[in-house]
């Protein structure tokens, strides 16, 4: 009966304290994934010119795809940020020439070697 109502009294505080423990380094990573995402929209804003981030422009058989910001790629398609519609977008690589529009700024606004 002792042992039953010393468990009653402290599970629930075990049970608030593992729920503070968990919470906490969860809402950090929150907080730290839309820091990062906001700083990487605000140079995807910039534009090519203007960003610190590499923008390359794309082409299929000579033709002008877009230009954009490379997110990522896949062996078969790759991710970009278009430039012009500030959205995202996937392309297949299958006859896709990328090329480099201009190497990223540094801090201090010199491009990067």
């Amino acid at each position: 009966m002792v042992l039953t109502a010393l468990f009653m009294g402290i599970f629930p505080l075990v049970l608030a304290l593992l729920t503070v423990f968990v919470r906490v380094p969860a809402g950090l990573g929150e907080f730290a994934g839309k820091a990062s995402a906001e700083q990487h929209e605000l140079e995807f804003r910039k534009g090519c010119q203007l960003s610190m981030y590499s923008c390359v422009e794309l082409k299929r058989n000579d033709e002008f795809v877009a230009t954009g910001f490379v997110l990522d790629t896949s062996p078969t398609h790759i991710a970009i940020v278009d430039a012009q519609t500030q959205r995202g977008r996937v392309l297949p690589l299958e006859n896709l020439e990328l090329i480099s529009v201009r190497a990223p700024k540094s801090k201090n606004g010199t491009a990067t070697p």
